[in-house]
């Protein structure tokens, strides 16, 4: 059982980070956007409406 040409477990380590180590808006508000303004998903809106064909945030 398992994938073609990976019979043998592989000997790669990853190493996890804490999120404290990596994250770039740590103690920072979190920003939205603004009614016209810009934007790709609902959640960069702050009325968390983005208009999927104009990428624009709506009412």
């Amino acid at each position: 059982v398992g994938l073609p040409n990976e019979s043998q477990p592989s000997d790669d380590i990853f190493e996890v980070q804490t999120k404290s180590s990596y994250d770039p808006m740590e103690g920072k508000a979190a920003e939205c956007r603004n009614v016209g303004e810009p934007c790709s998903r609902a959640e960069e809106c702050c009325n968390l409406r983005c208009h999927t064909y104009l990428h624009r945030c709506v009412t």
